[in-house]
């Protein structure tokens, strides 16, 4: 694990951004009994203040006593910041026995910040009707010897709690929420161990915890009802790209297990807004082991799930992830593992998201670049393999345990769980932006406020593509149908992933118009990066694929014995969601076959291939290598703008371009042609600008 340096220290200071010693609500310097302090069982111990000179005085009489617990009322700090500081001195007694701070304390929650006169700190947490060790005996050189008064102090910032000796940070963790109205001082029960106390005081201040811009107040959980909920446990909701269709894991009793396991379901949004019942998926999706679905792709064809499987789809380890996919209505494909590079997770737990494009891979997993227990890490698909997991950083990742990550279709936002963030409770959710294409670069994660989060453990949050709703897992006894429902919760327009295009539609064979099952590949114009894939569904043709604004884009469809008409689309200015029907053709190689090359572009009435271009040409050259009897005519058309003659020798001059392109790729020149016909063989009216752009084209026929 990472040590948390100076720097990240610093970092941790400015995130949590302690509290403004705004109100003072205790200023004891123990100049008289004016607080009426109480004492903890009185018999056989004493503490007494003596006014003015010696301060507070705590004593025990008798040995082999129980601690002796002076503690005063005050403001309950329970949804504040606070600050609590004392100064303290060991004067005699037993050196390696701790005494020090009580704080926070009610009848359920209480934590003690002990110290030794021998140079060590400790902290212990009482819950659950007993102590809990938060930190055992620690050395530290923060702390003067007996005799020498030493100054603790403790600062909460929502449930980031940091503590101090002699103004030294030595510990930071995350509290449980649970704070009550008592503080005071803790000695053991040691025969004549005495220690003195110059002052206590407490600061508080309102919680300020980074949230998103104008989070939603009147925010209602809507629970998604008997279709989606039961009486068993529903959690881990994942929902479609185009918020359809919402895949879950219910933990329910299997015959003949005597657990409950975790089995994947998926329900369909209806017309009316309600929810279908929900349908079990089959084998292999689910097995008679846990299961669950890590990730839906946008063309909902193919959904990542945790566990790696045999060759026969059974369980084989719970230590990576695999992905299936639909080869029929309701059947789904032997899952396939995941190979990633140097995987490790000293962690007992693990969470995954795919991206909708499926080629970056999320990780919360814990390992010695790990800043705290469990972190977030990402992987990039590479020639079929998935890259050593890199560190987030420390703009996401704390001292505590970032959990369940959801990146939105537009590629770029996260949200996560996290426990080392301020927050209102155990784990909040928060959203964060990628800045650059390392992926290594996010903005500050902001909480999704109040209506999202609250003092529990919120985690794993999924967005619909538009952002219009998000889903979570909740329990809630006053609308819940079972131990843990999913509920559907209205977003924020801060909140929201960015803008994009969400493209549905079938794919279909341009001859006979029947569907096809093949991959879909989206690539950015310019680049040639294949930005991500898809899958059209078998039986319907069906496909959808997410395109995220701020780029140019050439997608189509890929199929053995065919060749794909491409389309492209100019999203570099979008700045709203929208949705698009588009069919994609694939037209088989046959001879005679006319097949239009949709992404050529030129400089403007000259015969110089833009970059552009490469993307359609390459596929192109694809076709020919992998096909080496296949022979080609490429021809040029034009517009009937211009002069016949002019017009006859720009399409001449456009068509070699091509060719050449595709002789300067190895080629050879006996399989390819090429003519300009000029403005003789329109397919639409030049008497439009529509018309006119369609026209010009270049084409290739198969020979």
């Amino acid at each position: 694990m990472k040590k948390i340096n100076i720097s990240l220290v610093l970092f941790l200071i400015s995130l949590v951004g302690f509290s403004q010693k705004d109100t003072l609500i205790l200023d004891e310097n123990f100049s008289n009994n004016k607080n009426n302090w109480t004492i903890v069982n009185e018999t056989n111990r004493s503490s007494t203040i003596d006014s003015g000179k010696e301060k507070y005085t705590l004593v025990v009489k008798e040995a082999n006593l129980k601690a002796l617990v002076p503690i005063i009322n005050h403001t309950n700090l329970n949804n504040l910041n606070f600050t609590i500081e004392t100064k303290l001195k060991h004067v005699s007694g037993v050196e390696n026995y701790n005494y020090g701070l009580r704080f926070a304390e009610d009848n359920s929650y209480a934590m003690n910040f002990y110290i030794t006169a021998n140079g060590h700190f400790r902290i212990t947490e009482y819950y659950g009707s007993k102590w809990h060790e938060q930190i055992g005996f620690t050395k530290t050189t923060a702390l003067k010897p007996s005799g020498k008064y030493n100054i603790l102090k403790v600062t909460r910032n929502a449930h980031i709690l940091q503590f101090y000796i002699n103004e030294e940070l030595v510990y930071t963790c995350f509290e449980k929420i649970y704070f009550g109205n008592k503080s005071g001082y803790y000695i053991p029960g040691e025969k004549d161990l005495k220690i003195k106390v110059d002052y206590l005081k407490i600061w508080t201040s309102p919680l300020e915890i980074p949230t998103v811009e104008n989070p939603l107040t009147d925010v209602k959980l809507e629970n998604l009802g008997e279709g989606v909920n039961s009486k068993w446990a529903e959690k881990s909701p994942t929902i479609s790209a185009d918020g359809k269709t919402l895949f879950f894991i219910r933990n329910e009793k299997l015959e003949g297990i005597e657990k409950s396991k975790d089995q994947v379901y998926s329900s369909k949004i209806k017309e009316d807004g309600t929810w279908e019942t929900a349908v079990k998926a089959p084998f292999p999706i689910n097995i008679r082991e846990h299961t669950g679905v890590i990730s839906v792709s946008s063309d909902q064809n193919r959904v990542s799930l945790y566990s790696t499987r045999d060759k026969e789809g059974r369980y084989f380890s719970s230590k990576g992830l695999c992905i299936s996919k639909k080869i029929g209505d309701g059947q789904w494909s032997i899952p396939e593992n995941f190979e990633i590079k140097d995987y490790e997770n000293t962690d007992d737990y693990r969470e995954f998201c795919l991206s909708s494009t499926g080629q970056v891979l999320i990780l919360a997993i814990g390992n010695s670049e790990s800043y705290g227990a469990r972190d977030l890490y990402v992987s990039f698909l590479k020639n079929g393999k998935w890259s050593k997991p890199k560190n987030l950083g420390a703009s996401i990742n704390t001292f505590a345990v970032e959990k369940t990550p959801f990146l939105a279709a537009d590629d770029k936002t996260l949200y996560f769980s996290s426990k080392g963030h301020a927050g209102y409770g155990q784990a909040d959710v928060y959203v964060s932006k990628r800045l650059d294409d390392t992926w290594l670069n996010w903005s500050k994660p902001l909480n999704l406020g109040k209506g999202i989060n609250n003092s529990g453990g919120d985690s794993f949050f999924t967005v619909m593509a538009n952002g219009e709703y998000g889903f979570i897992a909740k329990w809630n006894d006053e609308i819940g149908l079972g131990k843990s429902d999913i509920y559907r919760i209205k977003l924020s327009a801060s909140a929201k992933p960015d803008p994009l295009v969400l493209i549905k539609g079938m794919v279909l064979n341009k001859k006979t118009n029947e569907a096809i099952s093949a991959e879909i590949k989206y690539v950015e114009l310019g680049t040639e990066k294949v930005i991500g894939t898809a899958l059209s569904a078998p039986g319907t043709g069906a496909y959808q694929v997410s395109l995220p604004a701020g780029k140019k884009y050439a997608y189509y469809a890929e199929k053995e014995g065919f060749y794909a008409i491409e389309d492209n689309l100019d999203l570099e200015n979008l700045a709203e969601f929208k949705t698009l029907e588009q069919n994609l053709y694939l037209v088989p190689i046959e001879k005679g076959e006319v097949i239009r090359l949709n992404n050529i572009f030129f400089e403007t009435g000259k015969a110089a291939l833009l970059p552009a271009s490469y993307s359609e040409l390459d596929k192109l050259l694809a076709v020919l290598v992998n096909n080496p009897k296949l022979n080609i005519k490429i021809k040029g058309h034009t517009d009937n703008v211009g002069s016949e003659t002019s017009n006859k020798t720009l399409s001449q001059e456009r068509a070699k371009a091509v060719y050449n392109y595709l002789i300067g790729k190895k080629i050879k020149e006996n399989r390819l042609s090429f003519e300009g016909y000029g403005e003789s063989h329109p397919i639409e009216t030049n008497d439009t600008e529509e018309g006119r752009k369609t026209n010009r084209r270049v084409e290739f026929e198969v020979l």
